[in-house]
């Protein structure tokens, strides 16, 4: 053995007897039945909590109106959009105001929140705004929206420790 705790076939000592995640062990298997859950039960979860999010927006501020004839449905079709806005635009949003970000300690993600939304406004015939006050108030109840029922209904996974950094009970 060596001094950084390695045996001399390579395998780390402090390893030993544990469940190697790729071996034919059970903690192998159990990693990989987790790593085949279907991933579109959070998707259509997160569908549903972005189109409920604007719906209360559109309920609650006046200058918000969506504009079909079948409200069900447009939410739904918001809350996809919505959801596309977020997981690809929101990123590159956030990376380029990381600088004031970091400067306005968080204030810059309520600014974040109303671009979001004013893109989500622009890239739809579904919703109509009266106003740019109308746009900002609706960014900032959405992302607010947005945050609580993402964190109330679990859709943010946990922190969890990283037990192969050397983090251990």
């Amino acid at each position: 053995m060596t001094s950084t705790g390695q045996r001399a076939d390579g395998r780390d000592a402090r390893t030993l007897g544990r469940a190697d995640p790729g071996s034919d062990g059970q903690a192998g298997r159990a990693s990989t039945k987790r790593s085949h859950r279907a991933p579109w039960r959070v998707v259509a979860a997160r569908v549903v909590v972005n189109g409920l999010a604007v719906a209360l927006v559109v309920a609650i501020l006046p200058g918000v109106r969506e504009s079909t004839h079948h409200p069900v449905l447009a939410y739904v079709a918001l809350g996809a959009i919505f959801g596309l806005i977020n997981a690809f635009v929101k990123p590159a949003i956030q990376f380029v105001a990381l600088p004031a970000l970091l400067g306005s300690m968080g204030l810059v993600v309520i600014l974040v929140d109303i671009v979001t939304f004013w893109l989500l406004d622009e890239f739809t015939p579904l919703l109509t705004t009266k106003g740019p006050l109308a746009v900002v108030g609706a960014g900032i109840l959405l992302g607010l929206f947005s945050y609580v029922l993402d964190n109330v209904l679990g859709l943010v996974p946990p922190i969890q420790r990283d037990r192969r950094a050397g983090w251990s009970k």
